[in-house]
């Protein structure tokens, strides 16, 4: 939880309830009433569960299309619409292969899952950070230094002014996290003075290149190991670590009731 709502900034007691509601985070004062509904707040415990499940069909899967008894499990069992269905009239050989190439296609998948997660997880960063402090927005949304304006046009559209921020944080996140996150997370961790235990901005860069490559290159031949794919969402868990600390530093609100940062921290010492 984030230090800045420690206390009730009314009466600056420490006697404050907080509870989730509709995908809010309700702040109340027991002692005067003080009341404040904080809806964009950086849930690093959310973040950690859904990188975690998406591991979880990594390893079923690469287990099951990897054993050796696989062929004799599929046989009896393969469903579809493809030419597969007519299994009884191929090979073993034949379909080991099909189930080796099925194999590389979803590690190569998993990739761009990644780093799709990367840019998610960064962009909510963003979005929680110019909501908290929106004159931030000012370096992403001026065309000069500083001088950020909105357009008439804008104005009229939006219905009340907190849907016409809303729409200035979405486009200031968007430019913010841009094509490179590499060097958005290199400025991220120079800001605020986090050690890391390992190159990570050079561990991101080269995962974004391999993503980029399976996405925009002919490289179909190039070998995704399942070992890549694992330490591929491990530089989320990592990113995850960096944003929480980031978090704090900036003063944007956010949540670890479980203690992912305590704990993550405790194995970056442990390494």
């Amino acid at each position: 939880m984030s230090e800045p709502l420690l206390t009730c900034p009314d009466c600056n007691s420490s006697n404050l309830d907080i509870s989730i509601e509709d995908e809010e985070m309700i702040f109340r004062c027991e002692d005067c009433g003080w009341r404040k509904n904080e809806r964009n707040y950086f849930y690093l415990d959310a973040w950690d569960v859904v990188i975690r499940q998406a591991l979880a069909p990594v390893d079923i899967l690469d287990s099951l299309l990897t054993d050796n008894d696989i062929i004799e499990f599929l046989k009896p069992r393969l469903k579809g619409v493809s030419y597969l269905s007519n299994y009884k009239d191929m090979s073993d050989e034949h379909l080991r292969g099909e189930v080796g190439t099925a194999h590389h296609i979803y590690l190569r998948q998993m990739v761009v899952l990644a780093v799709s997660y990367m840019e998610l997880i960064l962009k909510k960063f963003f979005k929680c950070l110019f909501i908290a402090q929106p004159r931030r927005m000012h370096a992403y949304l001026s065309e000069q230094r500083g001088k950020a304006v909105v357009s008439l046009r804008e104005i009229l559209r939006a219905p009340t002014k907190e849907e016409l921020i809303m729409s200035l944080v979405e486009q200031a996140a968007t430019i913010a996290i841009g094509p490179r996150f590499d060097k958005v997370i290199d400025k991220i961790v120079r800001e605020c003075h986090i050690d890391l235990d390992r190159p990570f901005v050079e561990d991101v860069r080269a995962l974004i290149e391999l993503r980029n490559r399976i996405i925009h290159e002919d490289s179909g031949e190039e070998e995704i190991g399942i070992s890549q794919v694992r330490n591929g969402f491990g530089l989320l868990l990592y990113l995850l670590y960096v944003l929480g600390c980031a978090a704090k530093k900036y003063q944007i609100p956010y949540r670890d009731d479980f203690g992912f940062l305590d704990e993550f921290q405790k194995q970056l010492r442990h390494n």
